[in-house]
């Protein structure tokens, strides 16, 4: 991806007069300013070097006190961790030089640093928070008028939406950004966002337009001696005829791309070709050649720290054993990759809702401080004008003219600050958009795979007989990790319907006693499974209520009671009419809730004290969706508790109104 670094010529006699002082005796001081200039010319040229400058320069920024050198120093370094495929570190430091350079209101490195950080996650596979950085650098580029740094931009966030498969995202702002700097004639920034467009159109299998496209990039990197667009040019020529199944010619252009990148760009060139190169063996039956290749890019996307690549090599190398009929192997590969799926479902799932939570805080912050400012404003200018109508009392007609000018005035101030807000509130609207796309895109596209690895199971499963228990033990682990993702992806789902779709609501008659029997025969199985006894008492009266949105009430408080419930212990449930509507318990001997639990009890994603007692898996999902059904039934609903006695939750929901 385009960091936004100076490019890959420079004027060698400069470089060679830094590293001549740099031979000299020199203050602290002094010393890291050369390190630092010499690291601006030597992060695209030489990783190697960069590498030991690099080094260097931390070591002294810790005994100087100049911060602008400090937030160089930091930033250099990131970058030379980002080209060794250390992303985790290049993430610490380029938060530690974002730090430095808000402190110096620098916007410049402030959009560089951002689009560092933006380019990490998007190695490590949290698009979200890839996109969300990325968002903000263009805001700062944009707000400056730098086009080149736009278009930078703009060719980052076109592969955050690639790799996070939104197709039509990754096209509009990659023609955004070539055809922008296309119009300014910056040929080096061209080239980049040429091989981008090359790209997405791969992915769409428009394979002809993307031909074009790999050639413009493929000769401006050639012309500008610019290795790591070469490169990349190399790998989409080995993916175009991969797609056109002409595996020799892919073959030649991926080895050939593996052996100039070796030891650099892992996440982005080396090991995305090796992986292709794997597949392009997979589809030749060359097994033991897969084997190998894929072997070697799960080792190195293991020690690059990069998920995505090894939980892709993960899968490809379970379905070399499993065509060579080698189960045992399959097994232990693909419950591999099954473990890596879950770590990047994780990630994916809490860095976009993180990154979306934290634009919504900063965006609110951003619009309470302008009114702040404005009411002050307001305030001063009528402090001003009262002082003045006392001064000048005498004067009538100077007086009314002046109150008629700043009245004007104010109004003129007030339509600006309103058209602000409405201009943020349209911005801020649209991120929520761009981001809330993303998340949809990311749940959605993970249902495929899963599916497609419960069905290698059941197949896996009906191939092994009995005489291997520790096959099917494992079969049996990766359908349980397979149902969990099922599990978090609807729950999720089902989340986002009930905050953003209205609900259908259709109240019916039913006799309570009889109701509640039905929903908790749907239980009998799984309590009986562990031990547990469900007890029931209800009234025999007729009510009028929503009972498709109750049960799903009384189906997360039952599912939850069992589930942390141990063997011989019981449930009980019970139901009455109360003056104003319904009131229902569900009461279990579990372990209950600590004081520290209670205020997050009914929030998203929590975590809290007590667990499953069967192995279960728990989302802290159910008791939010719980929650938001109880508020659009206009209901309330009351948690009693104390740790080591169990709990119970109370609903009051009311009847249809006359």
């Amino acid at each position: 991806m385009l960091a936004g670094q100076p490019a890959a010529v420079q004027a060698q006699s400069t470089i060679d007069s830094l590293e001549d002082v740099l031979k000299q005796t020199l203050p602290d001081s002094q010393r890291i300013k050369v390190l630092n200039d010499l690291l601006y010319y030597y992060n695209d040229i030489d990783a190697n070097r960069s590498y030991v400058l690099g080094k260097q320069a931390l070591e002294l920024s810790k005994k100087i006190e100049n911060r602008e050198d400090v937030a160089l120093t930091y930033l250099h370094w990131a970058i030379a961790c980002e080209a060794t495929g250390d992303y985790r570190a290049s993430l610490e430091y380029n938060f530690k030089a974002l730090h430095e350079f808000e402190e110096f209101n620098d916007s410049v490195s402030v959009s560089a640093v951002l689009n560092n950080i933006g380019i990490a996650y998007n190695q490590l596979g949290d698009y979200g928070l890839a996109a969300y950085y990325i968002l903000q650098s263009i805001e700062i580029d944009e707000h400056r008028g730098d086009t080149v740094g736009m278009c930078s931009d703009y060719v980052n966030l076109a592969e955050a939406y690639l790799n996070a498969k939104n197709y039509a995202r990754a096209k509009y702002w990659g023609d955004k950004a070539y055809y922008t700097i296309a119009h300014i004639g910056d040929r080096s920034i061209q080239g980049y966002a040429a091989e981008t467009v090359a790209t997405i159109l791969l992915e769409l299998n428009k394979l002809d337009s993307a031909e074009h496209f790999i050639r413009i990039s493929q000769n401006i990197g050639n012309d500008f001696d610019n290795e790591y667009l070469s490169f990349r040019s190399l790998s989409d020529l080995g993916k175009l005829h991969f797609r056109k199944r002409q595996f020799d010619s892919a073959q030649y252009y991926l080895n050939k791309c593996v052996q100039l990148s070796d030891g650099k760009y892992h996440s982005d060139i080396l090991l995305p070709s090796m992986i292709l190169l794997v597949k392009c063996h997979i589809a030749e039956k060359k097994w033991v050649a897969a084997e190998r290749q894929a072997l070697t890019a799960l080792a190195l996307g293991r020690q690059v720290k990069s998920i995505s690549i090894s939980m892709e090599s993960s899968a490809l190398l379970a379905e070399i054993y499993q065509a060579q009929k080698q189960s045992a192997k399959a097994i232990e590969y693909l419950t591999l990759s099954l473990a890596f799926k879950d770590s990047v479902l994780t990630a994916l799932r809490h860095g976009s809702i993180e990154a979306k939570t934290f634009d919504l805080s900063l965006q609110k912050e951003k619009r309470e401080k302008e009114i702040a400012v404005s009411n002050l404003e307001e305030r001063d200018r009528l402090v001003f004008f009262q002082r003045f109508m006392l001064a000048l009392g005498t004067i009538v007609l100077i007086s009314l003219l002046i109150m008629i000018f700043v009245i004007r005035k104010a109004a003129l101030e007030r339509r600006k600050v309103n058209a602000l807000l409405m201009q943020k509130n349209v911005e801020l609207s649209n991120l929520n958009r761009e981001v809330s796309a993303l998340i949809d895109a990311i749940v959605h596209d993970l249902k495929s795979p899963l599916n497609s690895l419960q069905g290698i199971m059941y197949l896996l499963d009906m191939e092994i007989d009995d005489n291997y228990p520790k096959a099917k033990e494992f079969i049996a682990k990766g359908h349980q990790v397979v149902k969990s993702g099922h599990t978090i992806i609807s729950e999720l789902l089902e989340l986002r319907d009930l905050e953003q779709t209205p609900l259908v609501v259709k109240y019916e008659q039913v006799r309570l006693n009889t109701y509640l029997q039905t929903v908790v025969s749907e239980f009998s199985s799984y309590a009986e499974q562990k031990g547990i006894s469900i007890e029931v008492n209800a009234t025999d009266e007729v009510a009028i209520v929503e009972s498709t949105l109750l049960k799903r009430i009384l189906d997360n408080l039952i599912s939850n009671a069992i589930k942390y419930s141990s063997s011989g212990r019981s449930v009980f449930i019970t139901a009455r009419r109360v003056e104003r509507g319904i009131c229902m318990e569900v009461r279990d001997q579990g372990p209950g809730f600590q004081e520290k639990d209670i205020p997050k009890v009914f929030g998203k994603f929590q975590k809290l004290s007590a667990r499953p007692t069967g192995g279960e898996s728990s989302h802290g999902l159910g008791l939010a969706i719980v929650q938001l059904i109880v508020n659009y039934l206009e209901g309330t609903i009351e948690l009693k508790t104390k740790w080591g006695e169990g709990a119970t939750f109370v609903v009051n929901v009311p009847e249809q109104k006359s």
